[in-house]
């Protein structure tokens, strides 16, 4: 495995899924865009807040890497997430029903950190599983 896959899978399965985070794997100018997300999340400190929020709706929220293609400075990472809605979520009060999730990450390196993620998940299936309407 590339040290940009690992990167991106540690992030993932890491961080997203509660573990360590490592500021020092974002460059200055890192920028994550995504559902939910339009205008994007800027620098370490934007994707430490994300996540924290993600995980504040989602207490057991688990990643799982199933699948990654290196393609030169880009890695593909498809997961499956998963997580019981516990908090509030996109104005949403928390059902208490747990949800599973496919997606995919798109992330960007130069010099072996993390410029750009660019990530597309399935958000009408995680509110049809919560039992709400798309946000």
């Amino acid at each position: 495995m590339s040290g940009t896959a690992a990167i991106s899978r540690e992030i993932l399965e890491g961080a997203w899924s509660g573990g360590r985070f490592d500021e020092a794997a974002y460059s200055p100018d890192y920028v994550f865009v995504g559902p939910l997300v339009p205008d994007g999340v800027h620098g370490a400190e934007g994707e430490r807040q994300l996540i924290a929020g993600y995980r504040q709706a989602f207490p057991d929220l688990t990643f799982t890497v199933e699948e990654q293609v290196v393609d030169g400075d880009r890695v593909v990472s498809r997961w499956t997430a998963t997580g019981t809605h516990a908090g509030e979520f996109a104005g949403l009060a928390p059902t208490g029903r747990r949800g599973t999730v496919g997606g995919v990450s798109i992330a960007r390196f130069t010099g072996g950190r993390l410029t750009s993620v660019w990530t597309m998940w399935d958000v009408h299936g995680l509110f049809a599983q919560l039992g709400a309407r798309s946000a």
